[in-house]
């Protein structure tokens, strides 16, 4: 037996024993993250007393010395396992030394002098690196999530779902609220952040500790952008990369459900993660520049610290880009007066609702002009002018918005020119106008009681809340895009036409299918919950209950009467009603129920009287 066939042996051996030592360690690290990170939750969520301390200090330091030996065995099997990158090797290296240095913190050990002083402020240093280590290990089991058998529905549907549990448990920590809020009231706020709807039962500054806010703000973050593009995010940074697989679930839950089905795979797909990370940079980017120009006008209103007046900014602008309309109450009730803090709002609620192809479009278009003129300027070149990048779907949503922002600014001006804004100048009331026009079919943010609106106002705000934002948004209702195919296909019926053509392009059957499916679903679901609510709260008006529907269902926010006024059993359906019209009546369908295979039979068509 020569050399070669002895290593050959060795390496046949030892690359299994690598991968099952490896995966293993996987899910006991993810396990072990899971749980020191509802020891933090338990610890910033409950008072700290001299004997908690000790505790979780105790507790924490099983958890690290775990994580020690635990490394030391990955980074000795990591040595011989040929098959795994560099960039994981050198992370897990990297973090296997800060658990060393919190094994010396947590221990007070004082021969390392430079991280003593941290001892009385432990979770300073603990608390990231918990964190950190946790967001490793779900990276490093996000394939598991993206199996053969995965659906991009279901997938959709529970991480949504578990997003909210976890928003809710967070929400009930006594270190959360001031004075304890119920579970109900938890579960539905909590729903309401994360489905970006906005619908409130408690005064969420009054009621909310700054822990309690910044869960909140998470949960909206998190709900807004969705859950599968941090996901994705996730498995590219820590992991070996993202498999066509995963790219294919990620395209199907980010980009739209069975849209992999009609484009080339070959280019697009390869487009996936280049697509989550311009989605991230465009948030950040346009939620920066609004919490910029928000903090600059509350310049001129009293808060009690800097940070307030950071926080204040941030929770807004986060909060008007995912569409989500939570406020927070302040001293001079910013939102209400000033008409340049309304202006900055709604652009930003209107780039969240548009839908992120169209801001890609926008921002494109921007970019070569400013080359242009670099060029032009600088390198004495000619201007270079590519291809349109505004396709159908595009053209169609932006239409659609114009058109009904126009149509509602029409309606208000009409019916609440003379009635709820009739203080401050003509131009404070144009804006207020403009803000009222575009609100309802995402934002739900109000800046005047929504008790004294008009009853046609009311009720046009019922079908811009139902028609929603446009797709691939942060917004909700059945799309822009969808009333706009239904509504176009009546009057191409109407006027004797087969198919209907828009932009120059024939309408497939398939989304014709969808987009009365679509309609047909939200029709029927809102009658159900608006006969749930009215069944168990029949004292109130009916249109109270209606609009309180349309409001959570299509993810708007607004109320006539508050939800409040609610009884318990109906937050419930309305929280549902949230979370179904959140993930989608088509999508919610699709996850839960089984999904047989198509059969190839094809049966003799009839034509049905109608």
């Amino acid at each position: 037996m020569n050399i070669s066939s002895i290593y050959q042996k060795w390496q046949n051996w030892i690359q299994p024993t690598c991968r099952f030592v490896v995966h293993l360690s996987d899910k006991i690290l993810l396990f072990l993250g899971i749980m020191a990170m509802l020891g933090v939750l338990y610890d910033i969520g409950f008072d700290d007393t001299e004997d908690n301390i000790e505790v979780f200090k105790s507790y924490f330091l099983i958890y690290i010395s775990a994580c020690l030996i635990i490394g030391v065995v990955r980074v000795f099997f990591n040595i011989f396992y040929v098959n795994k990158p560099l960039r994981q090797k050198m992370i897990e290296f990297a973090l296997l030394v800060l658990f060393a240095g919190g094994f010396e913190l947590l221990t007070q050990r004082q021969n390392w002098k430079g991280i003593a002083f941290l001892y009385d402020r432990y979770h300073y240093y603990i608390y990231p690196l918990f964190f950190l280590a946790f967001i490793y290990s779900i990276s490093k089991n996000i394939a598991s999530f993206y199996s053969k058998k995965a659906n991009a529905s279901f997938l959709l549907f529970s991480t949504f779902f578990l997003l909210s549990g976890l928003g809710t448990v967070g929400l009930l920590l006594p270190n959360s609220t001031y004075e304890g809020i119920g579970f109900i009231d938890a579960l539905l706020t909590s729903v309401s952040a994360v489905c970006t709807t906005g619908l409130t039962v408690v005064d969420t500054s009054g009621t909310f500790t700054s822990l309690g806010l910044w869960i909140i703000l998470l949960l909206m973050q998190f709900g807004g952008l969705g859950v599968m593009t941090f996901a994705g995010i996730l498995g590219r940074m820590f992991s070996s990369g993202v498999s066509f697989q995963q790219q294919m679930l990620l395209q199907d839950t980010i980009m739209g459900e069975k849209m992999s089905e009609k484009i080339d795979l070959g280019d697009k797909l390869s487009e996936v993660m280049g697509t989550i990370y311009k989605i991230v940079f465009v948030t950040l980017l346009v939620e920066g520049i609004g919490v910029f120009c928000l903090y600059l006008i509350s310049l001129d209103y009293t808060f009690d610290s800097f940070g307030d007046r950071i926080f204040y900014s941030l929770f807004h602008s986060i909060s008007s880009f995912c569409n989500v309309g939570m406020t927070l109450s302040s001293e001079g009730r910013i939102i209400e007066t000033n008409h340049w803090y309304q202006l900055i709002i709604s652009f930003l609620y209107i780039i969240g609702g548009i839908g992120f192809p169209i801001v890609f479009a926008f921002y494109s278009q921007i970019k070569n002009f400013i080359n242009n003129i670099y060029n032009k300027i600088i390198l004495k070149k000619h201007f270079s002018y590519p291809a349109h990048s505004f396709g159908v779907n595009p053209k169609l949503a932006i239409w659609t918005t114009f058109i009904l922002t126009i149509l509602s600014a029409i309606v208000i001006v009409i019916f609440e020119w003379g009635n709820t804004l009739t203080n401050g100048s003509i131009i404070e009331r144009s804006v207020g106008v403009f803000f009222l026009a575009t609100t309802p079919r995402g934002a739900g943010i109000s800046i005047v009681d929504m008790g004294l609106v008009a009853s046609p106002t009311a009720l046009f705000f019922m079908l811009m809340m139902w028609i929603g934002a446009s797709p691939a948004s942060t917004g909700g209702g059945i799309k822009t895009t969808t009333f706009a195919i239904a509504f176009l296909n009546m009057w191409n019926i109407a006027k004797g036409n087969d198919t209907l053509v828009i932009f120059g392009k024939e309408v497939g059957q398939e989304s014709m299918k969808r987009v009365y499916a679509v309609l047909s679903i939200s029709i029927v679901l809102m009658g159900l919950f608006t006969f749930l609510v009215y069944s168990l709260d029949g004292e109130l008006s009916l249109i109270n209950i209606v609009f309180e529907v349309f409001s959570a269902f299509n993810n708007c926010g607004l109320s006539l009467i508050g939800t409040g006024a609610f009884s318990a059993e109906s937050k419930i359906v309305l929280t549902i009603a949230m979370f179904g019209g959140r993930v989608g009546s088509l999508t919610l369908f699709t996850a839960l129920l089984y999904k047989k295979d198509k059969k190839k039979l094809k049966y003799p068509s009839q034509e049905i009287i109608f």
